[in-house]
Formats: structure tokens, C-alpha cells, sequence
């Protein structure tokens, strides 16, 4: 998601019927990702998880609130 035209690159895939397999560590998806992701056939999610508590993983990600964040955006685009 850092590369200038990732959402460019994903409507190129799209269109010529290739799985699309997204992993990340959910940093830069907020609510107008999670809308535009989707819209994309995504057959795979892998997301980056620090610690099985709130608090080692928003402490080793140093944002507070990142796992119950990634966590709604999961569920909302499976």
C-alpha cells in the first residue's frame, strides 16, 4: 500500500482475472480503504499481529487502538 499507484496496480490486476492475495500490517487502511478494498476480488488477507493482547501489540506497533483497529477492518471486508 506505500507504492504511489497501489490502487492503480490492484484495478490492473482486477481486470485481468488474477488473485489478489493482500498482506500488511494494517497501518494504512482506515475506513475509506477498508470501502475501496472491497471492490476488489481479494481471496487472502494476512495480517501482521504483535501479541495476542491489545497491549503488546498497540505497544510493539506504538499506536494505541491498532489491534482492535485491524481487527474491524478484517471483519468488514471478509
Amino acid at each position: 500500500m506505500l507504492h504511489p499507484d497501489f490502487w492503480g496496480i490492484l484495478e490492473e490486476v482486477a481486470h485481468h482475472d488474477i488473485s489478489i492475495i493482500l498482506r500488511t500490517n494494517g497501518t494504512l487502511i482506515d475506513n475509506i480503504a477498508t470501502q475501496r478494498l472491497k471492490d476488489f476480488p481479494i481471496i487472502f488477507v494476512e495480517v501482521s499481529v504483535d501479541g495476542s493482547a491489545s497491549h503488546i501489540h498497540d505497544g510493539f506497533r506504538r499506536r494505541p487502538g491498532s489491534l482492535h483497529k485491524d481487527l474491524g477492518w478484517i471483519r468488514e471486508i471478509a
